[in-house]
């Protein structure tokens, strides 16, 4: 008989464990994102015609920004890249044997070649920039994209994508009724997200475009695979344990205790669902989610904006033997934007990719408002708010200070602060699939982090001295600087305070003794 003991230990990330696996995906979103940028400036401005309207199935009464007439080629060429740097992902990170390893590594320089390829004008096998099938007008870097995509999904067809000795198989009645009613409270959680982002002036701008464009495929795709997804899920690897930290189910279990309430049956019982800790756990990870998410999508399309304008310039410069002070200029442009589009990218993928299939669903989540207010402190609209209280930009109208003016100091700032940016993105690429601010997805120990316990704070501020002195000429910029590092040393501290809950970060912590610098601090 098979032992089923272990079940009931919940451990929700017991997956995701390889710590190349976001190295592996971030440097493969990268070289992609650098290749378009050729190929849009070079080959196919903007990559070719914009997309026509394609969802006139909508009815008459949805807001006309649903129906996306025209959105220019770039918007669905680096969603693509960033899908296919995910599924790159997930087959490092599963598809373990050396052999597939090979395959994956192999395939991936195949198509950051064959991008490359076509954006310097290779002919090849394809006869124009632009191709007609399946009712859809594909450029060539498109053809990359898609060739690569079906590579990456050959080798599940050879190897079992789940391991059936995990399996728990729920009749088909139940799992169709609490599939079909976890969709339903999903999608009303969703709608009323989407309310919000077409009809809320804050998302109105054009700041957000991206993401209202985002916002209504993202609830296309829920309206169409949210159904059968749950029911796969509910039948392969439904658990009243894992139940606890699905979303959708604690929302329909709340959901049907109010009503409970309002009607006077079993009254106490709504106190001690909300008070569950894994419940408590899944509301704050869903919280989380939607407040980031849209972030992240708007800084992603950010930084591939700046990854192309810069990379082109660069490429003229050194061409052209213009000066060399000017194509360092470019080069640092290019990589600093470069460096963000892979922090970004991996950190979309990991709120947007939190599965049981995947087993990197949050253990915990910071329960303190205190720990929720100085991180939220740091992302926009918020730190819009503190930074007209800390004005580091601000030089009061004063000359910036003539110490930090010779080009020679310029360089050396900038290539410091490159350095640092570097260890930074680091930090963020050995979470792989685990990637979430506020919570505990697995205690990270290796890269950076076996070095001391928050690099990525420790760099980020180094970085920020770094690349804004340049620009002082006020003592009040030194203090304001100084008190946003004070903002990121709470950070660090309210972050262990809630990770020491683990047993394994305190483990590590014994190991790794200094928070912020080797040997001293």
């Amino acid at each position: 008989m098979k032992d089923l003991s272990n079940q009931k230990k919940f451990d929700p990330v017991r997956g995701c464990q390889g710590q190349s696996t976001g190295i592996f995906g971030g440097l493969f979103i990268l070289l992609l994102t650098v290749a378009y940028g050729i190929f849009q400036n070079k080959v196919l401005p903007g990559g070719g015609p914009k997309v026509p309207e394609v969802f006139t199935w909508y009815p008459a009464w949805f807001p006309e920004s649903f129906q996306f007439a025209g959105i220019n080629r770039n918007y669905y060429d680096i969603l693509a890249i960033v899908v296919l740097g995910f599924l790159g992902m997930v087959c490092w990170e599963f598809l373990r044997r050396p052999l597939l390893r090979a395959y994956i590594l192999g395939l991936a320089l195949l198509s950051v070649g064959g991008a490359f390829a076509v954006a310097s004008h290779a002919e090849w096998f394809f006869a124009s920039e632009t191709h007609a099938a399946l009712g859809w007008t594909w450029n060539r870097f498109e053809v990359i994209l898609a060739l690569c995509t079906v590579g990456y999904t050959l080798p599940w067809l050879l190897y079992p994508v789940v391991n059936r000795e995990t399996l728990v198989i729920t009749p088909f009645a139940q799992a169709f009724r609490s599939a079909f009613f976890r969709w339903v409270s999903g999608l009303a959680v969703f709608t009323l997200l989407v309310f919000i982002t077409f009809q809320h002036p804050f998302y109105g701008n054009n700041y957000y475009e991206n993401w209202r464009i985002t916002c209504g495929y993202l609830y296309s795709i829920y309206l169409l695979f949210g159904f059968p997804y749950a029911l796969i899920t509910c039948l392969l690897r439904g658990h009243r344990f894992e139940d606890r930290s699905d979303p959708n189910f604690v929302l329909l279990m709340l959901f049907r205790r109010a009503l409970r309430r309002i009607f006077g049956i079993q009254p106490t019982q709504m106190h001690w669902k909300i008070t569950n800790r894994r419940i408590g756990v899944t509301l704050r990870d869903l919280c989380v989610k939607l407040f980031w998410i849209p972030l992240m999508i708007t800084f992603l399309y950010l930084e591939c904006n700046g990854v192309f304008a810069n990379v082109p310039q660069l490429w003229e410069a050194l061409v052209s033997g213009d000066q060399w002070h000017r194509a360092f200029n470019y080069f640092y442009g290019s990589y600093f934007h470069g460096l963000f589009v892979m922090d970004v990218s991996i950190g979309l993928i990991g709120y947007l990719a939190a599965s049981r299939w995947l087993n990197n669903k949050s253990k915990s989540v910071d329960p303190t408002l205190f720990g929720w207010f100085i991180t939220l402190a740091c992302y926009p609209p918020f730190n819009g708010v503190v930074s007209n209280y800390l004005p580091y930009g601000n030089s009061m109208g004063n000359a910036p200070y003539a110490i930090f003016q010779p080009e020679w100091v310029d360089v050396l700032l900038k290539s410091l602060t490159l350095v640092c940016f570097t260890v930074y993105v680091w930090a963020t690429l050995v979470f792989g699939l685990r990637f979430s601010n506020l919570t505990n997805r697995g205690i990270i120990t290796t890269g950076p982090f076996s070095i001391i316990r928050h690099p990525a704070y420790t760099m980020k501020n180094i970085a920020w001295w770094l690349e804004n002195i340049r620009n002082f000429g006020s003592p009040w910029q030194f203090f304001f600087l100084a008190m946003w590092n004070v903002i990121y040393y709470l950070r660090a501290i309210t972050e262990e305070r809630h990770l020491r809950r683990d047993p394994d970060y305190l483990a590590y912590c014994e190991r790794v003794k200094y928070k912020f610098i080797p040997g001293v601090w």
